[in-house]
């Protein structure tokens, strides 16, 4: 990975991120824009545990500040997309989803920046990730869908206790349709995935 930003300790800690959600006793790392960095985020938090290349310095980092890199391993265009990426290149993981398709962010001639879904299987993964690789994208899957949940009850919340007018309160109630529709599918998308990867283990 890599810091996207510099980062020298509390004072640069941006309001919203809680840092009561980590040992601040473990120690903070500070980084400088483009340092090299081994990354293990934590989940459900805002933060990460970074190594610096060498393994001399090791602490926690607001996850917003720096980036886990990948490396193309073979070009999109062997699976049929057509993107202007090829082996070796680099490119910024913005998040890894558990159905095997990872979003990234390639900057481009200009510091244009380009984003794309690029399929895991073209794209190298840190080797430490390879047995818990599954069970980690799962459990991002689950925390975004509480993340959601928690949307969706203070639309439920605003509408049992704000006493919107009429159009208004049809409107939520379509919106609040809508979030309890895509919740059901991505539940059911994860435990699909849950499902077969105990199938594949079994055997």
């Amino acid at each position: 990975g890599r810091a996207k930003q510099a980062f020298s300790g509390p004072k640069d800690v941006p309001l919203e991120v809680d840092i009561d959600a980590v040992d601040v006793g473990m120690g903070l790392l500070e980084v400088r824009e483009g340092d090299r960095l081994d990354l293990t985020p934590k989940v459900g938090t805002d933060w990460t545990w970074c190594i610096s290349e060498g393994g001399k310095r090791q602490g926690w980092v607001v996850s917003s500040m720096v980036a886990e890199v990948a490396l193309v391993l073979r070009p999109p265009s062997e699976l049929g997309l057509d993107l202007a990426l090829y082996p070796g290149e680099q490119v910024d993981v913005m998040l890894r989803h558990y159905s095997g398709w990872t979003l990234c962010k390639k900057i481009a001639d200009g510091d244009r920046e380009e984003v794309h879904w690029l399929p895991d299987a073209i794209l190298s993964d840190h080797p430490k990730n390879g047995m818990l690789k599954k069970p980690r994208l799962v459990l991002d899957g689950l925390h975004r869908l509480a993340e959601d949940a928690k949307t969706l009850e203070k639309f439920f919340y605003k509408l049992r206790t704000k006493h919107p007018g009429a159009g208004e309160s049809e409107e939520l109630r379509e919106s609040l349709y809508k979030q309890v529709l895509a919740l059901i599918e991505e539940y059911n998308k994860i435990c699909a995935v849950v499902h077969k990867q105990a199938a594949e283990e079994k055997g």
